[in-house]
């Protein structure tokens, strides 16, 4: 089961731009000790996977798909 439509070269290289830019904000912003280890940069990482990223994504789609439900109950 595919979850999201094929990426075009052009977007999975403009995705990487920017996930790299938030890989370097986070990273940034993430305690030196806590980037000592593998198991506790996986932590880290997922932490503020879950705390940050996934919360913004998350409203984003949220309030497309209720921009889509409005569009469809105009019609």
């Amino acid at each position: 089961m595919r979850i999201m439509k094929k990426l075009s070269a052009k977007t999975e290289k403009e995705l990487k731009k920017h996930l790299t830019q938030v890989a370097k904000i986070l990273y940034h912003h993430t305690e030196e000790e806590k980037l000592q280890e593998f198991e506790t940069i996986e932590w880290e990482l997922r932490n503020q996977l879950l705390e940050k990223v996934a919360p913004e994504i998350g409203e984003f789609f949220f309030h497309k798909g209720a921009n889509k439900l409005v569009e469809r109950k105009e019609k």
